[in-house]
């Protein structure tokens, strides 16, 4: 996550290093205007943003829109849930 005039944004993790672009900084592939989702919201609405936009986490903001934590498919594993995937939630 990157702090950007108090809002905090997602960056892209998949970088190839060994192009030359290993010199490069996370604002130069940070996504603007990220997805975020409220801490009270419920699970299926998360899973219904993740699906929306194709994205794999989401980040989660308080009340105020500070960063609070990011839920991923990972997490949706874990407690062994119904993952979103591009064709729909598949059960685990």
């Amino acid at each position: 996550m990157a702090k950007s005039s108090g809002s905090y944004r997602a960056i892209s993790s998949s970088v190839d290093v060994g192009s030359g672009r290993g010199h490069m900084k996370a604002a130069d592939v940070m996504t603007l205007g990220a997805a975020t989702i409220r801490s009270d919201a419920l699970l299926r609405e998360a899973a219904r943003l993740m699906l929306q936009y194709g994205i794999s986490g989401l980040p989660v903001v308080d009340s105020s829109g500070h960063l609070v934590g990011i839920v991923t498919e990972g997490d949706f594993l874990r407690m062994n849930m119904s993952v979103p995937t591009a064709a729909g939630l598949r059960m685990r």
